[in-house]
């Protein structure tokens, strides 16, 4: 998943570099912001965002890239991402705004930069709100499908032989309902009934 977050950050900014070659001798014409989370938090991502910066420069030296990183304690620091994004639409040079991952908060925050800047493209990796209410925002929303998987996973478990895949504990890790419909669906007919001992997933 890691690996997924850096691959998103690069491949949905280099379609904005593509149109900006030529700005690269000089001061870049736009700018795009990154919003990663720290290295205790997601190091692939801020590496990636590193990467664009080592790349095509930093928008305060001339570049392109503003790159700015939410809270470890996102979860109640929502407030804080919601300004770092809203903040990020203050800059005329602004034209894209990429987050991975799109933590709670993000929602909020885009819509703030709706607001202010409707004319700036907004990307969203990873979501970790209702992928409906992200997409009613954002222009482009990506993420792992993490429901099929819920199936594909035990049924790849009993194909390799297993008696039941070993027991899965989730708790606060829950973010999005894609994970809750997993967590209550995933197992479905390879579930502990079925492949003995051992259950995909627990509630």
């Amino acid at each position: 998943m890691k690996r997924f977050g850096v691959f998103f950050v690069l491949v949905f900014t280099a379609a904005f570099f593509m149109m900006a070659g030529a700005a690269l001798a000089a001061e870049a014409d736009f700018h795009i912001g990154i919003m990663t989370g720290t290295v205790s938090q997601s190091e692939d991502d801020l590496r990636g965002a590193e990467r664009m910066i080592q790349e095509y420069g930093d928008s305060a030296q001339g570049g392109m890239i503003t790159h700015v990183t939410y809270p470890d304690n996102f979860m109640s620091e929502m407030e804080t991402t919601i300004g770092l994004l809203a903040g990020l639409a203050d800059d005329p040079k602004m034209k894209a705004i990429v987050v991975n991952q799109a933590i709670p908060g993000t929602t909020d925050g885009f819509r703030r930069v709706r607001e202010k800047r409707p004319d700036i493209i907004l990307l969203a990796g990873q979501p970790h709100e209702d992928p409906a209410v992200v997409t009613s925002v954002a222009d482009v929303a990506v993420a792992i499908n993490n429901i099929a998987r819920g199936y594909l996973l035990p049924l790849g478990a009993k194909q390799l032989g297993a008696a039941g895949p070993p027991p899965r504990h989730y708790g606060a890790g829950l973010q999005g309902p894609g994970d809750r419909i997993r967590v209550r669906d995933g197992a479905g007919p390879h579930d502990r009934r079925r492949c003995g001992r051992g259950a995909a997933v627990h509630p």
